[in-house]
């Protein structure tokens, strides 16, 4: 925008650059009282002013010039704005089926007419037994999950017995708790037979009895001797029972891995395959409803902690009393949240171990069902350092300056320009990996403090990854650029939000999957391109020259000797003005001393000298330059002002036609200014 505007100042100021090669030395004529002394001369042409500011200006088709200008945009940093936004949640783990450990049970079965500890032959017979009660010890009842329970009858006669009948194991209210049968039946002399039964799903007291005690031995042919102890033994015991609900006071020590698995919702709106994380903590605050002291442990299978030069699973752990609560931070610095089986995650899996320890004499209760509660909040914010994601709609804030520079030409420069269109382009480069819309204007500050803006269109709004264009509306553009008036700034602002991964083209699935990472940025240029076709009003160029410098060697001119200067009572300034500029001229001199202040101005009236701009056709292009001459008379008090002077300061007024419409520059437009004086001298 400053480069169209500089542009209708570089043609202003291509008013100050050049001069004629025709000097003017001064003459002291011998016969009469004439000296002719030249105060300065300048051409002022817009191809040497190309010349001046390759940079800036080149020469376009059919002469006509084109400043350019492209400044960088700095890159403008995704940074910490990419975060997950985990929300407030709560997630339960239960301590699951837990072991019990319940000791084996004899019990002595006794059969009555036995003669014990004598020899004596044993008849066939049939032996129909009472049933047995004994109790279990360390629980009161338990619902068994899995395990099962066995019984051993041991035979101590020295006959053989065979059992007629399955035996049951019964609670004292008559429910059966396992049904035994022996296979084979016959358990020899002084031997054992074992029978085993699934307690899945059956809930058991501790208080028992064995029913269904019916035998049959074959008896002896001779007398044996019968044992003086017991006759038949029936133990209870059990291997890995587990229970899902337990009244007990002996709790073996154990480790209950993995027995429950929760969700943590990481995101509502972002959908992971791998994602490395920046900074961010959460608190997990744990209450127990176990009536059991714990440590209990948790572990993510989709959150790894980076060891070394790889990632194993989070894990971290917490004692807890029974029923108690605790809190603990998870710091995930250098953690990686990454599907195990790469599939989009929008939550944790957390897997639980419970490890209790041995506990006898209290009476408790517990349940699979007990359970811990973990409230999950955030300490920190979750910051992004790399992603491979479908991320949310994201916004980053873009506030940068871009320097001009337009050189020293424009400070020589002030007024008002009409630019009808120009080319206004904001190129950009993106390693974002998704689509961007950017809701950007850029800014820049008139001379009186305020600013005037413009903001992208609509339709140009979206960036694609990688390199891309903005193109500015051609007319928006040039309004923009006539708005900043008579001071050019020396820097343009953008500012304005880009929407990362619009709505329109988030999708939550692989086909929606895109790189990012803090280290992402969107960059580019801003790029003006402007053919020097505007209107001015009011514009001025001042410029100033060596008093008598007519060749552009930037020295000093011959002087008068100051005892001629003393002599002349009278004088003439003569102003030569040819315009081959498209823009009407308004034009007045001042002689200046060492200090650059004004000694002498001409005109004296202080209105300045006009000449019309050249001849154009209806197209803006000059046919023929307008040319002047100016006399201006001069007293002594104004003659004796010369000597003391060191510079001549031309200021040069421009207007277009009426003072809006456009013209066309172009190269071989030029401005030709020669000023000289002739005094009259008294001769002696």
């Amino acid at each position: 925008m400053l480069n169209w505007r500089y542009l209708s100042l570089l043609v202003l100021a291509a008013l100050s650059l050049n001069c004629f090669n025709e000097p003017l030395a001064p003459v002291v004529p011998t016969w009469d009282t004439n000296v002719t002394f030249p105060l300065g001369s300048r051409t002022y042409s817009l191809a040497d002013l190309i010349a001046k500011q390759t940079n800036l200006l080149s020469v376009g088709a059919n002469n006509q010039i084109v400043l350019s200008k492209s400044v960088d945009l700095r890159p403008t940093y995704v940074g910490d704005l990419l975060q997950l936004s985990p929300k407030d949640t709560a997630v339960h783990m239960e301590v699951g089926a837990f072991s019990v450990t319940m000791p084996a049970r004899q019990t002595a079965i006794d059969i009555p007419w036995m003669p014990r500890g004598q020899v004596v032959p044993v008849p066939d017979t049939v032996m129909n037994l009472a049933d047995q009660q004994s109790q279990l010890d360390g629980f009161q009842n338990i619902t068994v999950k899995s395990g099962t329970i066995s019984l051993r009858i041991d035979n101590n006669l020295p006959v053989a017995i065979d059992l007629l009948s399955p035996i049951r194991l019964l609670d004292l209210s008559g429910g059966t708790i396992a049904t035994f049968t022996f296979s084979p039946a016959t358990i020899p002399a002084r031997g054992s037979r074992t029978a085993s039964e699934n307690l899945a799903s059956k809930n058991v007291d501790n208080d028992y009895k064995i029913t269904g005690l019916s035998f049959h031995t074959p008896g002896s042919a001779t007398p044996v001797q019968i044992p003086s102890g017991d006759l038949l033994v029936a133990t209870i015991s059990t291997s890995n029972v587990k229970a899902s609900q337990a009244t007990l006071s002996d709790v073996p020590a154990q480790r209950i891995a993995d027995n429950d698995t929760a969700k943590l919702l990481i995101d509502d709106s972002t959908f992971v395959k791998e994602l490395h994380l920046k900074s961010g903590s959460l608190n997990f605050a744990m209450q127990s409803n176990v009536a059991l002291p714990m440590t209990f442990k948790f572990r993510f299978l989709d959150l790894q902690r980076r060891v070394g030069s790889s990632y194993v699973p989070y894990e971290d752990s917490l004692y807890l009393a029974a029923n108690g609560s605790g809190t603990m931070a998870l710091n995930l610095v250098n953690t990686r949240i990454k599907a195990l089986d790469g599939s989009l995650l929008r939550s944790l899996s957390i897997l639980s171990t419970v490890a209790i320890p041995a506990m006898s004499g209290q009476t408790v209760e517990i349940s699979e069902t007990d359970r811990v509660s973990i409230a999950v909040t955030k300490n920190s914010n979750v910051v992004i350092d790399s992603a491979v994601a479908v991320v949310k709609p994201t916004w980053v804030n873009v506030d940068t300056r871009l320097g001009f520079n337009l050189g020293k030409t424009v400070q020589k420069f002030s007024g008002q320009i009409n630019i009808p269109a120009a080319q206004l382009g904001l190129s950009t480069l993106s390693s974002i990996g998704f689509p961007s819309d950017a809701y950007l204007k850029i800014g820049a500050r008139k001379a009186n403090g305020d600013s005037v803006f413009m903001n992208i269109p609509a339709s140009q709004r979206r960036i694609a990854p990688g390199q891309d264009a903005i193109q500015f509306d051609g007319v928006e553009v040039g309004r923009f650029l006539s708005q900043l008036a008579s001071k050019l700034p020396d820097s343009l602002r953008v500012s304005g939000r880009i929407l990362i991964n619009p709505p329109d083209v988030y999708t939550p699935s692989s086909a929606g999957l895109g790189t990012i990472g803090s280290n992402c940025s969107v960059s580019g240029a801003v790029n003006l391109s402007l053919p020097l076709e505007v209107g001015i009003v009011d514009g001025i160029v001042r410029d100033t020259i060596m008093v008598g410098d007519t060749t552009a060697n930037g020295q000093k001119g011959p002087t008068i000797d100051q005892s001629i200067i003393d002599r002349c009572n009278y004088g003439k300034v003569y102003i030569e003005l040819e315009n081959g500029l498209p823009a009407e001229l308004s034009f007045d001199v001042a002689l200046m001393n060492k200090s650059y202040q004004s000694l002498l101005r001409m005109p004296q009236s202080g209105q300045q000298i006009r000449l019309s701009g050249a001849q154009v056709d209806v197209n803006g292009n000059v046919l023929a330059p307008g040319r002047s001459t100016t006399l201006i008379e001069l007293n002594r008090q104004e003659i004796s002002q010369f000597n003391p002077s060191e510079f001549v300061a031309f200021n040069v007024a421009l207007n277009t036609s009426a003072g809006s419409s456009s013209v066309k520059f172009k190269s071989d437009n030029k401005v030709k200014i020669r000023v000289w004086t002739t005094l009259s001298a008294k001769v002696k």
